[in-house]
């Protein structure tokens, strides 16, 4: 009678334990699950990461494609602007030395190196305001070669232009950097002569007249010789203009034509006191 309460007893102990084992299994088996939820997060993340990798490798690598296509094309803009500016460069030069050309063509007689009339007058009125501020003296000697046209006619122009030059060369050997020596016109030249007294004027007319009628210009069949008269006047008070000086040496240069030529005369207001 008292066994069977014994059995029942072992079964329920039996089923106690097996329902802990079975809880004990399922509980095990949830947290496998968390596990495996966990383990497929991670696993979709680092799929995510993958996929974010490749595509941020792809995007940096069109981006130093594009970076390098772009330091290429600036490349070579940068040398097409270097190319451009030369071009400028020396487009600016030219136009400078052409500038410069015209330049000294207004500014030079182009047969003997001499300056032109158009700057006689520029330099001349120039010297003449900065003779009134310092009360220096200033003295134009008008030079005309002696029947010249005879020249021409006897030997032709080119011979003629060759005299003109030989004596434009031999004047200049003459005056200091500060004179200026232009041609007036044809067979007539100036030499303007800064700081420079009557006196002194006249003994470098003087000189140019004896050096010029000392030389000869050779030809295949002959010389050339050639004499000036000059005219000499310096600056008087009430010249206010080239013109006004100029107009005195001309008349002193017709009266030594008058004389015969060769000679060298001063005009009358600029004569010294020996005179």
């Amino acid at each position: 009678m008292n066994e069977e309460p014994d059995r029942a007893d072992d079964t329920f102990s039996l089923f106690g334990t097996e329902e802990r084992v079975i809880a004990e299994a399922e509980a095990i088996v949830r947290q496998l699950q968390d596990v495996a939820r966990g383990v497929g997060g991670l696993a979709d993340s680092y799929r995510r990461s993958c996929r974010e990798q490749q595509r941020l490798v792809r995007l940096s690598d069109r981006m130093q494609h594009e970076l390098q296509s772009a330091k290429s094309e600036l490349a070579e803009q940068a040398r097409s602007l270097l190319a451009l500016n030369e071009v400028l460069r020396s487009e600016s030069e030219q136009r400078r030395l052409l500038s410069d050309e015209l330049f000294r063509m207004a500014m030079t007689d182009p047969l003997t190196g001499a300056s032109s009339r158009r700057h006689l007058f520029e330099l001349g009125n120039y010297e003449i305001g900065k003779t009134a501020r310092s009360g220096d003296p200033l003295t134009a000697l008008l030079v005309d070669l002696d029947h010249f046209k005879s020249v021409n006619d006897a030997h032709g122009h080119i011979v003629g232009d060759e005299a003109l030059k030989r004596f434009a060369e031999l004047s200049m050997t003459l005056i200091r950097k500060t004179d200026v020596f232009a041609r007036y016109g044809g067979e007539e030249f100036v030499l303007l002569l800064p700081g420079t007294t009557t006196e002194r004027g006249l003994e470098i007319a003087e000189r140019l007249r004896q050096t010029v009628a000392g030389d000869a210009m050779p030809l295949p069949d002959g010389e050339v010789r050639l004499t000036v008269s000059v005219g000499v006047a310096s600056l008087v008070p009430g010249d206010t203009r080239l013109e006004e000086l100029l107009t005195r040496a001309d008349r002193a240069l017709y009266e030594a034509k008058a004389a015969g030529r060769d000679c060298v005369v001063v005009d009358r207001l600029s004569r010294l006191p020996a005179d």
